[in-house]
């Protein structure tokens, strides 16, 4: 049996004569951290208006969420729908996109009224969405929302509730109700 010396093996065993790797590079996120409730609607229109990412958009409500149309509309479109929901509505809105023309998607919003505790905030805000769709066409669809926040153990904060009201055109809700 032969033996080899601890110092031999110690000598074998370290990368001497090996460059070492260059780090990683740092992949620059698309989304905004949100650690404040108006970074979540920043992210909630690039989502939609610039990068077209589900990922993204997701990452803007909570695990619980709950998406809440006018309860005014009718029956099954005001009936709310949670994230899982919320999902699969996206992927197929943003798979109906008209990527031929330069700006397939519009987002504008104006926060009409804002309070922000610790852990929780409430913001009041009117929404203008404009889609181009592949067999529709232009579509606008608008809403004033109650969106309420809640903010997670990492200091992200993210939509837990979504009340949706019906403006003077079709809105948000009745838009993503069509892409169930």
């Amino acid at each position: 049996m032969l033996r080899t010396p601890p110092p031999l093996i110690l000598f074998l065993s370290c990368s001497y004569f090996s460059l070492p790797s260059p780090p990683e590079p740092i992949r620059e996120s698309k989304e905004v951290f949100p650690d404040e409730p108006s970074k979540v609607l920043i992210n909630l229109k690039n989502s939609l208006e610039i990068f077209y990412d589900k990922g993204i958009y997701l990452n803007c409500y909570s695990e619980d969420f709950v998406f809440q149309p006018d309860r005014s509309l009718p029956y099954p479109i005001s009936s709310p729908w949670g994230k899982e929901e919320e999902s699969r509505i996206i992927t197929n809105l943003i798979s109906s996109l008209d990527f031929s023309v330069s700006k397939p998607s519009r987002v504008n919003y104006t926060v009409l009224y804002s309070s922000v505790y610790s852990d929780s905030a409430f913001m009041d805000v009117s929404f203008e969405f404009v889609f181009v769709f592949k067999n529709l066409g232009e579509t606008l669809a608008r809403s004033r929302a109650k969106l309420y926040f809640v903010r997670n153990w990492d200091g992200r904060w993210a939509i837990r509730y979504w009340e949706d009201g019906k403006v003077d055109t079709t809105s948000f809700a009745e838009l993503k109700f069509s892409f169930r």
